[in-house]
């Protein structure tokens, strides 16, 4: 039974990913990372639970890319940072 949880969990995070490398824009894929990260924390505020270079790489992006996006998201109102704590705004 444990093994086949496992594997549950193990496909739905492949989903995830699936989904993410398919998505249209990095700003989309972006906050579906973090829409999903509230899901997992069960908080509008999240705690980033791997580094931004991490993060980057997960997103198949490089690191400046990812960092100006998120400028942008935070300029807009959409997100505000603090750290490695992200809460989506609207």
């Amino acid at each position: 039974m444990q093994y086949i949880k496992s594997l549950s969990l193990n496909s739905q995070g492949m989903n995830r990913k699936i989904t993410m490398l398919t998505q249209k824009t990095l700003r989309e894929n972006i906050l579906e990372y973090l829409k999903q990260q509230t899901i997992l924390q069960n908080s509008a505020t999240v705690l980033l639970p791997i580094s931004k270079k991490e993060l980057a790489d997960y997103l198949g992006v490089q690191r400046p890319s990812l960092f100006r996006e998120l400028k942008n998201l935070k300029e807009e109102g959409l997100i505000e940072i603090n750290n490695r704590s992200v809460r989506i705004v609207r």
